[in-house]
Parts: C-alpha cells; sequence; structure tokens
C-alpha cells in the first residue's frame, strides 16, 4: 500500500508523562517520521487540562498529514486527571467540529484514536465484586441505579464511571465515520470483569456497521506508542513477529495481571497492528526475536494471599522450572545479533532477578528493544511499537537503543533501585508518595541523584562491553514532571 504523502504523524497525547509523551517521540525519531506535536497548552499536565482554544487552533490549521494519533480523554475531558473526574468540557462540540474541519483539509489522513477506560481502586475492589455478584455483571456499564448496601464513596466513583462511558459514548457516534480505528483501553488490573461490561456497553451503543473500526485491549499508558506503530504497518519490510516465550499458560505465578491471560493480551494487540506472531524454533540471525519473560520472584505482591503448605512446594518447583527455562532462552539468544524483551515480573518495574542473569550470561548483547512497565499490558504494548519502527524503512538503529536504554534507566534503575530511596526520603518528611508534592523543594537535589545513577549504569554497562553505544555520546538528564514518586523522566541524549 503506497501512502499518497511521507509520513507525517500529528500526535494529540493523553498527557506529558514520559510513556504518553518521550516514548513515542523517541519512536518517530528512531523510524525518521515527522511528528507534529501540538503546543504546551495543549498537552495536559497532572493539574492543567489542555486548553480547548489551543485545541480547535492545532486540529485547523494541521495541513499535509498522513495520520492525526489523538488521546480520546484529552478531546473529551482535558487530559488522564481530569477525565477520572468524568466532568465533559464545555467546548467539546467545537473540538468535533475542528475534528472535522482536519478531515475536510486533509481527506487523505487516516485519524486513529484511543482511550482509556477508568481502573476500580484496590480498596474498594471486594466491596465491587460482591455488588457486581448481587447486581449483575453489567452494572458498571448498563445504567442501573448502584446497589443500595455500597458506601457513599463507591457509589460516587460508579457513577463517575457511568459518566465517562456516556461522554466516550456519544463522542465515538460522532467521530467514528472519521476515523480509521479506535483503541478502547483500561487498566483494570484486579477487576477485569468490570472493564469486559463497560468495553461490551460501549460496543453495544455504536450501530454494527463501525464496531469493526473498534479494537478492545488491556493496556494504558503505551497506547499512544501502539497507535503510533499502527501509522508504521504499511511500510514495514516485516509483518510476521518471531515470538520466544517461555511461559507457561494456564501457570499463575502470581505475576503482574495475573488474572489475565497473555495469549489473550498479546493476541489483541496483534490483530489491532495486523501483524502475525510464530514461535521461533531455530534462531537465523536474520530476524529480530521477541522475547517475553515472567521472571519468578521471590516474594508475592502484598495484595495477594501467601500460599501455603503443599502450593507452597508445588509454586517453589514450577519457579525452578520455569528460571530453567529462562535460563536456557538467554543462553539462545546469545546467538541473535540483536534482540527484544518485554519483562513482564509483577513488580511496577523491571525484574532484578532477570538483569541479575543478563548480566552474568555472556556473550548476550543489550536489547535492541525492551520494556519493563507496570502492568503486563503495558510492557508488552511498548516492545512491540519498538519492534514495528525496527522493521520500518530507514529506522535509525541507534536512536532505538538509546530508547531501550532510556526504558532500562526507567523500568530498571528507578523503579527497583532508586524508587524505594525516593518514597522513603518523602515518608520521612510526612509525606505520602503516592501523591503529587509540587510544593516540596527536593525534586531537584533528587533528579540530580538519579542523573548521577543513571550515568554510573551507563558506566557500568560501557566497562563490560554491553553498552550498544559509545559511552561520550550518552548524556542524562532526569526530572519529577508529577512530583510524586510513581514515575520519573529520564532522557538520555545521543549527539551525532
Amino acid at each position: 500500500m503506497e501512502l499518497a504523502l511521507p509520513l507525517r504523524v500529528a500526535y494529540l497525547p493523553l498527557d506529558d508523562r514520559p510513556p504518553n509523551l518521550r516514548l513515542v517521540q523517541g519512536l518517530a525519531r528512531a523510524a525518521r517520521v515527522s511528528l507534529i506535536l501540538p503546543p504546551p497548552e495543549a498537552i495536559p499536565t497532572l493539574e492543567t487540562p489542555s486548553s480547548v482554544l489551543a485545541l480547535e487552533s492545532f486540529l485547523l490549521e494541521l495541513e499535509e498529514i498522513s495520520h492525526l494519533v489523538l488521546s480520546l480523554d484529552n478531546l473529551a475531558f482535558g487530559g488522564l486527571t481530569f477525565s477520572r473526574r468524568a466532568t465533559p468540557r464545555g467546548g467539546l462540540p467545537g473540538l468535533i467540529e475542528a475534528l472535522k474541519g482536519f478531515k475536510l483539509k486533509n481527506p487523505q489522513a487516516e485519524i486513529l484514536a484511543f482511550t482509556v477506560l477508568p481502573p476500580t481502586p484496590r480498596e474498594d475492589q471486594p466491596t465491587l465484586l460482591r455488588a457486581l455478584y448481587q447486581t449483575g455483571r453489567g452494572m458498571l456499564a448498563s445504567g442501573r441505579p448502584t446497589p443500595p448496601r455500597l458506601r457513599p464513596s463507591l457509589r460516587t466513583r460508579l457513577l463517575r464511571r457511568q459518566r465517562y462511558l456516556n461522554t466516550i459514548s456519544s463522542l465515538l457516534e460522532e467521530i467514528l465515520p472519521l476515523c480509521r480505528a479506535v483503541v478502547v483501553g483500561h487498566d483494570d488490573v484486579g477487576l477485569p470483569m468490570a472493564a469486559v461490561a463497560a468495553r461490551r456497553w460501549l460496543i453495544s451503543r455504536l450501530p454494527s456497521t463501525w464496531r469493526e473500526k473498534v479494537f478492545l485491549m488491556d493496556g494504558a499508558d503505551e497506547l499512544g506508542a501502539l497507535t503510533f506503530a499502527r501509522a508504521l504497518i504499511p511500510q514495514l519490510t516485516e509483518t510476521r513477529l518471531p515470538l520466544i516465550i517461555a511461559y507457561p499458560e494456564g501457570l499463575h505465578l502470581r505475576g503482574k495481571f495475573e488474572s489475565v491471560s497473555l495469549a489473550r493480551v498479546l493476541y489483541e494487540k496483534l490483530r489491532f497492528l495486523g501483524l502475525e506472531a510464530y514461535a521461533i524454533k531455530r534462531l537465523t540471525g536474520a530476524e529480530i526475536p521477541f522475547a517475553i519473560f515472567n521472571w519468578p520472584q521471590g516474594r508475592q505482591p502484598d495484595h495477594l494471599d501467601p500460599p501455603l503448605g503443599e502450593e507452597r512446594q508445588v509454586l517453589t518447583n514450577l519457579r525452578e522450572q520455569l528460571r530453567k527455562r529462562y535460563l536456557r532462552l538467554l543462553e539462545g539468544l546469545t546467538q541473535a545479533p540483536r534482540w527484544m524483551a518485554a519483562d513482564l515480573a509483577w513488580a511496577n518495574g523491571s525484574s532484578p532477578e532477570l538483569w541479575a542473569q543478563f548480566a552474568a550470561t555472556p556473550r548476550l548483547s543489550f536489547p535492541l528493544g525492551y520494556a519493563g512497565l507496570n502492568t503486563q499490558a503495558n510492557a508488552l504494548g511498548a516492545v512491540l511499537a519498538q519492534w514495528v519502527v525496527a522493521h520500518y524503512p530507514g529506522c535509525r538503529t541507534d536512536q532505538l537503543f538509546r530508547l531501550s536504554l532510556e526504558r532500562v534507566a526507567d523500568d530498571f534503575y528507578y523503579q527497583v533501585q532508586f524508587r524505594p530511596r525516593v518514597r522513603e526520603r518523602l515518608r520521612d518528611r510526612g509525606m505520602n508518595p503516592d501523591l503529587p508534592h509540587p510544593e516540596w523543594p527536593g525534586w531537584e537535589e533528587l533528579a540530580r541523584e538519579l542523573e548521577a545513577g543513571v550515568g554510573r549504569l551507563l558506566d557500568r554497562l560501557s566497562h563490560t562491553g554491553r553498552l550498544p553505544l559509545t559511552r561520550e555520546r550518552l548524556t542524562v538528564r532526569a526530572r519529577f514532571p508529577w512530583w510524586r514518586s510513581f514515575e520519573a523522566e529520564i532522557e538520555i541524549g545521543l549527539s551525532e
């Protein structure tokens, strides 16, 4: 399929957090694709929604665009934070008209949109689960009255979720005729049945002729990157994904997203991208293998009951079997000049055991693509986007390696090693590490410490011969854009 124009992708992100903005910028840089971003006023932050006027101007001024990738939560609510309050803004009709004006001005452009359904807070899940069984699984999305026994805070959340669904449903009815595809994602790790009910309700509201444009999948922060990758698919040099996986389906090792089938999550994303996966039996050196790791952990997440007695012994034996399988997998990957890895450890970030074994495996090259984000779906989607870019004509391998280094610096060094230090420092000052604290003056000092730590990580990789780029070409910059411990922005610069 030949495109009428070179790829010029306009991107309207969910917000300014690194997975939603920096990751997509890095993918575009590696693919040598022009990425047109809106002005800062149209990109939501933690405290400021996107400006309606700035969005309207941005959409109406776009010219010679091949693809428009946009967050519906930004369009309808002003960003992620404001979508969770589920109060649609008054300027939405004008934005819909601006989107229609964009399509009239750029008739050749494909519009690819995505939205992220609100999650169920962990503290509400037991009560909500009982309510779902008492009143029917469609309660969250069907518009029925909420059960009277629910406490007021949960009742408020349910009504807020219903307002969100009503707004998104009305928006889809308006814009689906303009769109090539729409992703409806969700990040409801603990209560997937609630998200399934909500998604089915959304689909039921749409005319049957439009439903084939809508793709339902698990995922949240990586959906911008995955949707951007979809724009590159028609020009790929390879659309068959060589898969290496040592995850025994049906074996619950208490991994992240443990209640959801890995096969289903992967299938949803491959179907959206139009890729076909096949299992590698023998490496030839020509392909870029896509390795999936769910490294067995030594302890369980706090929210799960610990295994007891015979179950504990069974799990111990299964972990040992899986560990040996991964060791063989890593050894096999030494034969691949380039490879990618999706790290699905349950922790919010990378598996330290996996990286310890990576360091101990001789002749294993640094991965060309990597992610160890906070859920299985997010990690898979981020690496799939990198795999797509790697097969785009003219891809800059050095920029892909740079992006992979950023993900290791964030998902491994920050989330696993540095973040506990941030949380401890905030707690020592009587602050909740999960909430934003923009007034605290210590963020700048923490950012400098983080930069130094990432620099030492790059030095170690260089010393051991694992660094895929010359150390002198790399610079490190860090900051905390949302003033909390959950995320940091780490930028690894690459000089020409």
